[in-house]
C-alpha cells in the first residue's frame, strides 16, 4: 500500500471525519487536475486503512482561502489565517 499523510485529522460525533489540509501561500490557494486526483487518492487509503464507514471530507486550512475553481469543489470546508487569528 501506498503511503500518504494527512496534516489534521478531526473526527466529529455526527460521523463525519474532516481530512485537513493546510497550506501556506503567499496568495489564495489553487487546487490543479493532479492534486484533486491525489486528494482523492488519500480518501480512499484513508478509509481502506481505517476501515471506516464514516462520511469523509476535505478541509482546507489555508493563508488567504482557496481559489474558486473547477477543482475547489472537491473542498468541503476552508479555514484561512484571519479566521484563526482574527480578534
Amino acid at each position: 500500500m501506498p503511503g500518504f499523510q494527512i496534516d489534521m485529522i478531526i473526527e466529529r460525533a455526527d460521523r463525519i471525519i474532516h481530512l485537513c489540509e493546510m497550506k501556506f501561500s503567499t496568495d489564495r490557494y489553487a487546487i490543479t487536475d493532479n492534486y484533486e486526483m491525489k486528494l482523492r487518492e488519500r480518501m480512499g487509503l484513508f478509509r481502506m486503512a481505517t476501515k471506516t464507514k464514516k462520511t469523509l471530507v476535505i478541509t482546507f486550512v489555508t493563508t488567504y482561502g482557496m481559489v474558486d475553481g473547477k477543482h475547489k469543489s472537491i473542498v468541503h470546508s476552508e479555514i484561512t489565517m484571519d479566521d484563526l487569528f482574527k480578534s
